[in-house]
């Protein structure tokens, strides 16, 4: 029997050493997360105190109700916000206007707009968030925390030093209608020639990390003054990438078209209650609040450092990332090719030199031999491979247990845990295979970051925004093959090896979650796809290791996603959406219920899955379950004609559109080959600029005086115009099929409506 090699105690610890190195790392990016606690009401006068904020929200919405566009809680919610801000010393005004929103929907919006004057004049800064709510919960988060932390934020900056620039606190209204009143505000109030930058509080959730994830054009000098200037900075230039995969907006994208820059800010989890009624101040993370105006007060202090008068384009761009929420590290754009490119030169470099030295030995050493470094390329591509098929296949077998597409939704940190075990130990586990398995831990490492160094020059050339994911680990990578990479048995080996495993895990692993949170795992192969990178990356210490270790991780990852498979997707405090339509027409009455599942969640109704909308010309509700109801007797909308004139085969019309039942939105549907609208009014209020050509067309927040509108009807067989009003709620019917609903589902978003469809045409002369 051969005597036993006295390295082989290291190499069977190796595994040992790089889980326990994943999971520090695992635990630091944790604390990175860690949120600062709400400053008190006695807090320096100065400082942005989430007490002092939260004292201001609750007198906002002291009733918890929500309260969207048109209704009679937004009208007090907005004489609030008018007196809150009297109370720190500023008159604000209340811009009304009629606009069409950036996809047409027009909306009655009613913004409220301050300005603070600067030490001189000149371009202004605006600090901007949305007081309207959706109309499934009270928006305590979305955005009432927005709102608050503006309110708090213009005090603590008018109880210091005055900045350099003016600045506007814009609260717009019709955030949640197609942007409606940023649209109004930069098309119409004067304020918006003289504003050059903006920023902008929103949120997706009830809590957590406030990050700034999006910045505007230009914003380079103000991000490297924002990381200097946040307690906490947490923030990612590939959080941009990310949120641009999202169907959700922001007010920023209006700011953004009308030529500013700015910061955006947000906070994401919670995300279970977000456009729910759980959206309360009870569920408000106070830490988040704080964590949302300590940025918002280094943002707005930021940008008044810079200069606004130079076009964005000279200011420069950047890409960064900030590490374990205490820095961050960056640099600008031009300088992301030639950090990945130097890394990889010098990783070749490092393969070269080796190679070199390696000569005198046996066949050349094990760096000599071209096979080693393809069996090493071949490990840690096996090992991704390996972690993302497991998490996604893993994934796709709980969807089909649970029978919904985000079964995860009710224990996020328990996914988390197990979608990292499962990666680690797929990737670990690759390393073992026998094609694979006697790669040289060497020309393993070699190989994987010569691999890394080439993902980020290809990033870095066509999508920098996300290079510093790779670029920074290579450059460390780089780094440490410098050291010689000596013999796997010592300790500057596995110190080589580990440090830019320990950087990417610092890096990737708060980027996963943020990606979970952002995404879902209905895109589950790309988290699995994360660990499996930050897993593959230790392979080198796992190339000649026991198989022992891998065993248990992978009878730790088999448990943790058997226990899954029996815990609840949604829970009373973690609810999934569940989302009912009375629709009634001239013809009938139907229940539309809109929900995620494969199966209606109403228990008691009979439904019927069907594949189109009871309203097919209307853009909602959209099909889901549907079945028969019974009608109500509240009174249809109403189309009355104010005026007609004819022009040959062609008709001018009037018409105005009310509803005797107190609805505020209105869809109205027509060929738009056939109509041509000319204006559009509510009140004294008129759309200016471009007027929507869409059918159906979409009013919102329409009062009691209706909507009239002007258009032309083109000669050519006569058809009949499609007219329906939505009110929030569902009528009084028996039975009630509220109650049918379980208590892990609540409305989301539009919630519960009612909605009135019927048909009117115009006789001719």
């Amino acid at each position: 029997m051969a005597p036993r090699s006295k390295s082989t105690p290291v190499r069977r610890g190796s595994a040992a050493v790089a889980w326990a190195v994943l999971c520090l790392a695992w635990l630091a990016a944790s604390d990175g997360r860690v949120l600062p606690e709400p400053r008190p009401t006695d807090a320096p006068a100065t400082e942005f105190s989430a007490q002092r904020a939260l004292a201001v929200l609750e007198r906002l919405i002291p009733e918890g109700e929500p309260h969207p566009v048109g209704s009679p809680a937004h009208a007090r919610v907005l004489e609030r916000l008018l007196a809150e801000l009297r109370a720190i010393g500023l008159e604000a005004e209340v811009q009304d206007a009629l606009v069409a929103g950036r996809n047409g929907v027009v909306t009655r919006v009613r913004n409220v707009v301050a300005r603070i004057p600067g030490r001189a004049s000149g371009p202004a800064i605006a600090l901007a968030a949305h007081h309207d709510s959706v109309a499934a919960g009270p928006g305590a988060s979305d955005d009432g925390a927005g709102v608050a932390a503006l309110v708090e934020c213009a005090r603590a900056l008018m109880s210091g030093q005055p900045l350099e620039h003016p600045l506007v606190l814009l609260v717009t209204d019709g955030e949640e209608v197609d942007l409606s009143g940023a649209c109004a505000f930069v098309r119409e109030h004067p304020l918006a020639r003289e504003v050059r930058a903006v920023v902008n509080l929103e949120a997706r959730g009830t809590g957590g990390l406030a990050y700034l994830f999006q910045t505007g054009p230009g914003a380079g000098p103000a991000l490297q003054r924002f990381a200097q200037l946040a307690p906490r900075p947490a923030t990612t230039s590939t959080a941009a990438f990310v949120y641009a995969l999202l169907p959700n907006d922001t007010d920023l994208s209006v700011f953004l078209d009308a030529g500013w820059t700015g910061l955006n800010f947000a906070f994401i989890d919670g995300f279970q209650r977000y456009h729910t009624r759980l959206d309360d101040v009870v569920n408000l993370d106070g830490r988040s609040l704080q964590h949302m105006g300590d940025g918002a007060l280094a943002g707005v202090r930021a940008l008044d450092g810079i200069d606004l008068v130079q076009p964005h384009a000279e200011r420069g761009e950047r890409v960064w990332h900030d590490l374990l929420g205490r820095w961050v590290i960056g640099w600008s754009s031009g300088w992301s090719a030639p950090l990945a490119f130097g890394a990889l030169v010098l990783l070749g470099l490092a393969t070269v030199r080796r190679r070199a030295r390696l000569r005198g030995e046996p066949r050349g050493g094990p760096l000599a031999q071209p096979e080693n470094l393809v069996r090493a390329a071949g490990a840690a591509l096996l090992g991704l491979a390996a972690a993302g098929l497991a998490v996604w296949g893993a994934t796709a077998i709980q969807v089909l247990i649970h029978g919904v597409p985000d079964p995860w939704a009710a224990y996020p940190g328990r996914w988390d845990a197990a979608c990292v075990l499962l990666a680690a130990a797929a990737a670990f586990g690759a390393a073992r295979v026998p094609a694979v398995r006697g790669a040289d831990p060497r020309s393993a490492f070699l190989a994987i970051w010569i691999g890394v160094a080439l993902v980020g020059c290809s990033l870095a050339l066509f999508e920098p925004s996300i290079c510093p994911l790779f670029v920074v680990p290579a450059v460390v990578a780089a780094a440490a093959a410098w050291t010689g990479l000596p013999s796997q048995t010592s300790v500057v080996f596995h110190a080589a090896v580990l440090a830019p495993v320990v950087i990417a895990a610092l890096i990737w692993f708060p980027f996963l979650r943020g990606v979970e949170l952002a995404l879902g795992f209905r895109a589950a192969f790309v988290p699995g796809l994360m660990a499996g990178f930050v897993a593959g990356t230790a392979v080198p210490l796992l190339a000649r290791a026991a198989h022992t270790p891998v065993r248990i991780a992978a009878i730790l990852a088999g448990l943790a996603w058997i226990w899954l498979g029996f815990t609840p997707a949604y829970t009373k405090s973690s609810p999934g959406w569940c989302n009912v339509a009375h629709v009634q027409s001239d013809g009938d009455a139907r229940w539309c219920v809109q929900s995620f599942g494969t199966s209606s969640p109403l228990q008691g109704v009979e439904l019927d899955e069907r594949a189109s909308s009871p309203l097919p010309w209307a853009p909602f509700p959209r099909a889901g379950f549907q079945g028969g109801a019974p009608r109500h007797a509240e009174p249809p909308p109403t189309a009355e004609v104010v005026d007609v004139a004819s022009t040959g085969a062609d008709r001018r019309v009037r018409v105005r559109l009310a509803s005797p039942r107190g609805a505020t939105t209105f869809l109205l549907g027509f060929p738009v080959d056939r109509v041509e609208v000319h204006a559009i009014r509510s009140g004294a209020l008129q759309v200016v600029g471009e007027l929507p050509s869409r059918s159906p067309l979409v009013f919102v927040g329409i009062d009691a005086a209706g909507v009239e509108i002007e258009l032309t009807i083109r000669g050519g067989p006569a058809f009949p115009f499609e007219l329906a009003d939505v009110r929030s709620g569902l009528p009084q019917l028996t039975p009630d099929v509220r109650a049918q609903r379980p208590e892990n589902r609540v409305p989301r978003s539009s919630g519960d409506v009612s909605v009135w469809a019927t048909k009117f045409a115009f006789a001719r002369d």
